[in-house]
């Protein structure tokens, strides 16, 4: 990974919890037009960000029955280690 390459995953990354310059968006965006690796890899970054939103924002799962609890507590105890 050269020098261009890091600072644009540095951006990438930095792009999910700041809003960034305007220079540093056209340096992304620039450098992301031309190396197809950075641009996959922060297309990649963002799917991956909306995801894991998504799913904290989901509800919690409902508590689960204590005889299926016991049961996973009984198959987890017998798996060998």
């Amino acid at each position: 990974m050269n020098h261009f390459c890091q600072q644009a995953s540095r951006l990438a990354s930095d792009k999910l919890e700041r809003r960034l310059s305007l220079n540093e968006s056209l340096r992304l965006n620039i450098h992301c037009l031309i190396c197809s690796s950075c641009r996959h890899y922060t297309a990649a970054l963002r799917l991956l960000h909306v995801t894991l939103r998504k799913t904290h924002e989901a509800e919690p799962p409902q508590k689960l029955p204590a005889a299926t609890r016991q049961q996973i507590i009984r198959q987890c105890k017998e798996q060998p280690e």
